[in-house]
């Protein structure tokens, strides 16, 4: 997943130059009843609250972030219309300004190099381990009937994910890669037919996690992983 707050800055900076002419509300702009413009504004909100994630889990590991948290609440604006309202007409600044805009770009600056970027060859990598466990899944009766289904329902979702991803819409991978690899040691770590298959497909697992991140999540063990 590519650095939420550039996405935000790109989406923000093509409204702002739609909003040039001046002949439009944000209304008539955004068009949020439309399935584009209901797509837009759902992305929008997605991306922000991911950058609200990441900044709360860099302040977690020693980053100083206050100023930049208290940066994100002015980066609603163009989703809830209170620079200039819903209906009357607007000018870029109407959007949002230049300088929550410059903002938006330093806050995307701080994260850059702290956002794990899947590659296309990490999509496909993630879709073939995604399949592997799904045929392991099917193979493997051994699994206790909760870590089957939270195993199942975390597959549909990181490959429906990876469908969404080809037309734009965001998804979390970092946190459901993280969720999965503790799902795939779980299933090792109670299997009575393939441990050693599920202790393997999880070690194909490298990407949008850090191997201390991963010590430390193993910690919580097969019920942190179907959540009971």
């Amino acid at each position: 997943m590519s650095n939420p707050a550039w996405q935000l800055h790109a989406v923000y900076t093509e409204l702002r130059t739609a909003a040039e002419p001046a002949q439009h509300s944000l209304d008539g702009l955004t068009q949020i009843y439309s399935e584009d413009g209901h797509r837009r504004w759902t992305t929008c909100a997605a991306l922000l609250t991911r950058i609200e994630t990441l900044l709360e889990t860099l302040e977690r590991e020693g980053h100083r972030v206050a100023v930049y948290r208290k940066m994100v609440r002015h980066f609603k604006t163009p989703l809830t219309g209170t620079i200039a309202g819903w209906e009357g007409a607007i000018n870029p600044d109407g959007v949002i300004t230049q300088d929550r805009l410059d903002q938006l770009e330093a806050v995307a600056a701080f994260l850059d190099g702290k956002v794990h970027e899947l590659s296309a060859g990490d999509m496909t990598d993630l879709g073939l381990v995604v399949d592997k466990a799904a045929s392991l899944l099917q193979d493997d009766v051994s699994l206790p009937v909760p870590l089957r289904r939270y195993i199942h329902r975390l597959l549909q979702a990181i490959r429906h994910a990876l469908e969404d991803e080809a037309i734009g819409e965001t998804f979390d991978f970092d946190a459901s890669v993280t969720q999965l690899w503790i799902a795939l040691q779980a299933a090792a770590s109670t299997s009575t037919e393939k441990e050693s298959f599920w202790k393997a497909l999880a070690g194909e697992i490298v990407v949008g996690v850090s191997s201390g991140v991963l010590g430390q999540l193993a910690t919580f063990g097969v019920q942190t992983a179907i959540g009971s």
